[in-house]
């Protein structure tokens, strides 16, 4: 019962709770990197062991050095493992629910709707994947967050007959969002939302005079955040560490593509819907037939359209990686068919052998249950504007906030990467639109029973299943694969002979003292004979199929909880082995 009452009084607590549970059942305690963390934890232990940040040439397009900082002290008095850096992820993880919290609390959110939002949001997906990896974006977006929940006190502290905020909290503010750009650069969309957010009610109520009392404070914080972004590029140019991967999307932002940006905008709702669809349950329709009609119509049309765009531009299913695919998940990186992560071996990536996977109507099926809760919506875009226009206190600025952060990230970042946009690129908008749904949830309407409550759980629970069951799966095959790898490296085995994907060959190649160069001892004749991700040579190899001319060392079945799948192979190939190239065969 004390438990209980301290998640009353701390709504948050709930969510907390959540994704602690849930990152236990994930166990995430292997000692190896995932997706594009190897960068991420080599620069940080560059930075720790000789003091110097240095960015690797591997076409990464952020810029790290928040979360270097972060990491680097810890490593140096704790040492190294990538357990340790995700033990940071997730204390950093739920400091940023105690954040969201803070600003749903400020726009007057009831403690239900907090509680339901704050687990919502940890056991998102993507929200659970960044907890337990060691992936920038908690490391640019709760300092964002923070830089929010900064504004907003000050807000609060603000007579209603002055400007929005104070220059100093402006200032403040404009500084810690700038700063955000030299971790992770399209986190500065949090600035401009927040003056949006605050400037939107007092143009919408013509209030002239609170308009030019804040005229100082958004100079001065507008001031500090410039100063903050172009200081990173003096910075970054002294120290070498300016790499055209990432000058190249900032390129991009003038270049409109409005048909591929329709098609993103599509996938954006179809993605919000899958996510915080239980809370759009506690949304009340409040009459207005016509206009609710053609809002469902509008929102059914932006479905369709989407899916018209991807037969046309999108050629498979089953491409993993960077990649458009007809069905939902639309888009590539994190989220796939019947898993979480990316499957970054080769036999997987590139020759797309046998995965773990559902049939392919199971995700039609998903496509289609989606596109017709996107209606769910339509009491959330007819109260917002509603609320927007005639709503008075904090509760519209909350909710101007929470949109315009959702607009501005989907605005940047679809315009910079253009048909190369992740879905993990949409996180800020699911922290947006969560926050926005918050403060516009009525208290009667959030106490989870009755039939909103078995809605609620009927559409939570599923998001929650395969949240937890895709990134225990992610860990339980590369726990096989990274204990092969060690085993094979501390035996005497060069690891440019090792084919185990993208992840084994950046971190060894960037491991201080290494070159990349071809083996001394390989079986036969050096060289890759199957092409892979930084592959050197393939003398051995880890996967889930084995290739003509292998022969099995090793073969362990992981334990998956959302669909069967193959087991993971070691394979040493076979001396007189330089066969042509052929599609691997598939592990049974």
């Amino acid at each position: 019962m004390r438990v209980w009452g301290w998640v009353r009084r701390y709504p948050w607590l709930l969510g907390a709770l959540s994704l602690v549970a849930a990152w236990l059942l994930v166990r995430p305690f292997g000692n190896y990197p995932l997706n594009d963390d190897w960068v991420y934890a080599r620069v940080s232990l560059t930075l720790a062991t000789t003091g110097i940040f240095r960015v690797p040439d591997t076409g990464s397009t952020t810029n790290l050095l928040g979360q270097a900082l972060v990491a680097a002290p810890l490593i140096r008095l704790l040492g190294f493992s990538h357990v340790l850096l995700r033990c940071i992820s997730l204390g950093l993880a739920l400091f940023g629910l105690w954040l969201m919290d803070s600003l749903l609390r400020h726009g007057r959110g009831t403690a239900s709707a907090r509680a339901l939002c704050s687990v919502v949001v940890a056991v998102n997906p993507l929200y659970l994947y960044f907890a337990t990896t060691f992936m920038n974006e908690l490391y640019g977006w709760v300092p964002a967050l923070g830089a929010a929940a900064l504004w907003f006190w000050g807000r609060g502290r603000r007579n209603v007959s002055q400007g929005i905020v104070s220059p100093y909290i402006a200032g403040a503010v404009g500084l810690l969002a700038g700063s955000t750009f030299w971790t992770r650069q399209f986190c500065v969309v949090i600035f401009p939302a927040l003056v949006a957010g605050s400037l939107l009610p007092l143009l919408l109520d013509r209030q002239w005079a609170r308009l030019w009392a804040s005229t100082w404070s958004v100079l001065l914080g507008t001031g500090a955040f410039v100063a903050a972004i172009l200081s990173y590029f003096a910075w970054a140019r002294a120290s070498g560490n300016l790499r055209p991967e990432f000058v190249k999307p900032l390129g991009a932002l003038s270049q409109l593509d409005l048909p591929l940006t329709l098609i993103h905008a599509g996938s954006l709702v179809m993605y919000l819907t899958a996510f915080l669809a239980p809370l759009l349950v506690f949304l009340a329709w409040k009459g207005g037939g016509q206009k609710n009609a053609l809002l469902g119509v509008s929102l059914l049309g932006l479905v369709l359209l989407t899916h018209i765009g991807l037969q046309k531009i999108a050629t498979t299913d089953d491409g993993l990686g960077n990649s458009l695919h007809r069905h939902f998940p639309y888009l590539g990186n994190v989220l796939y068919n019947a898993g979480i992560g990316p499957l970054n071996l080769d036999d997987v990536a590139l020759y797309r052998g046998a995965r773990p996977q559902w049939p392919g109507w199971t995700w039609e099926a998903v496509e289609l249950i989606l596109g017709g809760l996107v209606l769910l919506w339509v009491p959330f875009l007819r109260s917002a504007w509603g609320l927007l226009r005639h709503e008075e206190g904090p509760r519209r600025e909350v909710l101007g906030f929470g949109l315009m952060l959702a607009l501005l990230n989907f605005a940047v970042v679809t315009q910079a990467f253009k048909a190369h946009t992740y879905e993990r690129y949409f996180f800020p908008c699911v922290l947006g639109i969560a926050v926005a749904v918050g403060v516009m949830m009525e208290t009667r309407s959030t106490r989870v029973r009755g039939e909103r409550g078995w809605l609620f759980f009927a559409l939570w629970l599923p998001v929650v299943f395969y949240a937890i069951g895709g990134v225990h799966d992610e860990f339980r095959w590369n726990d096989p694969r990274w204990r092969w790898v060690s085993e094979l490296v501390h035996g005497g085995i060069d690891p440019f002979q090792i084919a185990a994907g993208y992840e084994v060959a950046g971190w060894y190649s960037t491991e201080p003292g290494r070159t990349v160069r071809l083996p001394e001892h390989c079986i036969g004749a050096c060289g890759c004979r199957f092409e892979g991700s930084g592959c050197v040579d393939d003398s051995y190899r880890i996967g889930m199929n084995v290739f003509p001319g292998y022969r099995v060392l090793k073969s362990e079945q992981p334990r998956y909880w959302l669909t069967s799948g193959p087991s993971v192979t070691l394979s040493v190939r076979r001396p007189l082995g330089s066969r042509a190239l052929e599609a691997p065969a598939k592990s049974r």
